[in-house]
């Protein structure tokens, strides 16, 4: 599995799919630390190292942080959110965390899709502060009375004391929802107060009440209602469930609109199932526009008309341009409502820096010459069979020549000595070409190459050495003591390009060179001893007489 690069531990979650009814695509979801202590002892006390990644490993999530304590030792606990896209079939996510020089990467405003018109997670802290938008329509609170609590249902929520409380958000074009136009508001509440109470409005506290509105009391039964109102009550529609929910617990409500004006067009949902509903107003044939702001936990309005204010909590307030899916609903409930938040968490994997490569050669590597030229186990350079050299003959290399590897070798090739470096019977280092079945011929140590016999019988390279592909000597006979005959002063050999040979071998294996290409330990030329003598001006190539 690929690994995010630069990253030191990692956890795999895996999201229960049990509550997951239909594909769900870049999906909030919320991701809990509670007091970690592997991410609290690896991660950064500001928690900018945190990343998000889909199950490949590097794919990064956009999330935001809604709240961070802990890191550089100390145990971690957090509340994310992270854009996903869930699958019936599952889903895995990973977090990573551990990297020093890490930066802030939350991007909170693109975790919310562009049908979110408003998200407030109601986690800000201090006296009354003001209210922030997570989502890029920056629908700040203009005015606000609450008190900020740490006993939020995620995290951090708002208290309102059933009399001044309020917040009053910007931007009130941006929820211009006409009656033909879908929406979704969904919120957390716990309240014990069964009266009439305001959860969230878009609509005027006096006659004749145009506008949208999310309500609890229901004729002060704990009911939750849904009013869309033109002029009410001959002029709206307006749903309400049968359950008293003002019992003191947090209750997750949400109230979706089809744009059809219809009743049916309503739908309320609490704890993830839709909720059966009766209808008070049945009839909307008129707009429901109005110029007024969206106002959370009061209906209110300048000059001051006060409304039904609420006393409770609130946590997680959101609105959509659209009628969200039974399948989106439930899945956000049961993602909040439960201990485990539907994730499982896997235990912590590390990884180091990532090691550096060093080349290395098995026993069963042949060594190796530059990347664009191999010698394959087949070439085997001969001398011509119009010529013979005795195992005596030891034609010299003159002090000039520097035998080298060079780099365009092709496979086909077979190297020969070019006319460009001289060879002299008297000159050192030597060449001895020898006719042992166990070995092939060797260069003395000059010409960086010696032999040096390995348990196998092959032989070994000096560190040197190096031998050029385009070896073309020019071999004339002439007699020796013995009768053999050897190289005369017009062989030469190039002494072009030398990438050097580095040489290792063990009693099984070959030897090594560079690791850019590969020689085949068999490659060596052969002597055919029942040739006739090479005449005056004929040049040897390796496996060609020209």
């Amino acid at each position: 599995m690929a690994w995010l690069t630069g990253w030191t531990y990692r956890k795999l979650i895996t999201v229960q799919n049990a509550n997951i009814d239909a594909d769900l695509t870049d999906f909030p979801l919320y991701v809990k630390l509670s007091a970690d202590v592997q991410i609290g002892d690896g991660a950064l006390a500001t928690g900018y190292d945190i990343r998000f990644t889909s199950s490949d490993g590097t794919t990064l999530l956009k999330y935001e942080r809604e709240s961070w304590t802990g890191g550089a030792g100390a145990d971690a606990t957090a509340d994310f959110w992270v854009k996903s896209d869930l699958s019936t079939s599952g889903t895995n996510i990973y977090i990573y965390y551990g990297k020093a020089d890490a930066t802030d990467g939350q991007d909170a405003a693109n975790v919310w899709d562009a049908n979110f018109k408003g998200v407030w997670h109601l986690a800000e802290t201090g006296t009354n502060p003001t209210v922030y938008d997570s989502t890029s329509g920056n629908n700040d609170s203009i005015a606000q009375t609450w008190t900020p609590t740490t006993s939020g249902k995620v995290g951090g929520g708002g208290t309102f004391d059933g009399s001044t409380g309020r917040i009053t958000l910007d931007n009130e074009l941006n929820f211009d929802f006409e009656r033909t136009d879908p929406f979704t508001v969904s919120l957390w509440f716990k309240t014990s107060v069964t009266g009439n109470q305001t959860l969230f409005a878009k609509m005027s506290a006096a006659s004749p009440y145009t506008g949208y509105l999310l309500h609890i009391g229901g004729s002060g039964s704990g009911q939750i209602e849904l009013f869309l109102i033109n002029s009410w009550s001959t002029n709206a529609i307006a749903a309400n469930t049968s359950t008293n929910y003002a019992d003191n617990t947090w209750q997750h409500v949400s109230a979706t609109y089809s744009g059809s004006s219809t009743n049916a067009g309503q739908l309320i949902y609490v704890g993830g199932a839709s909720q059966s509903l009766s209808y008070r107003a049945t009839s909307l044939t008129s707009t429901i526009l109005n110029n007024l702001n969206i106002t959370v936990a009061k209906r209110y309005e300048s000059p001051p008309y006060d409304m039904y204010p609420y006393n409770g909590s609130l946590d997680e307030v959101r609105i959509s341009s659209i009628a969200r899916a039974a399948a989106w609903i439930k899945f956000e409930y049961y993602n909040i409502a439960n201990a485990d938040n539907e994730l499982t968490w896997t235990i912590e994997g590390s990884q180091s820096a990532s090691p550096s490569v060093s080349p290395s050669v098995s026993p069963s590597v042949s060594p190796s010459l530059s990347p664009s030229a191999s010698l394959s186990p087949s070439i085997s350079p001969s001398l011509s069979p119009s010529a013979s050299l005795s195992p005596s003959v030891s034609p010299t290399l003159s002090p000039s020549a520097s035998p080298s590897l060079s780099p365009s070798l092709s496979p086909s090739e077979s190297p020969s000595l070019s006319p460009s470096a001289s060879l002299s019977p008297s000159a050192s280092p030597s060449l001895s070409i020898s006719e042992s079945p166990s070995q092939s011929p060797s260069l003395s140590p000059s010409a960086s190459i010696s032999p040096s016999e390995s348990p196998s019988g092959s032989p070994s390279l000096s560190p040197s050495a190096s031998l050029s592909p385009s070896l073309s000597p020019s071999l004339s006979p002439s007699e020796s003591p013995s009768g053999s005959p050897s190289l005369s002063p017009s062989a030469s050999l190039s002494p072009s390009v030398s990438p050097s040979l580095s040489p290792s071998l063990s009693p099984s294996s070959s030897p090594s060179l560079s690791p850019s290409a590969s020689l085949s330990p068999s490659v060596s030329p052969s002597v055919s001893p029942s040739a006739p003598p090479l005449s005056p001006g004929r040049h040897l190539m390796m496996g060609a007489l020209v």
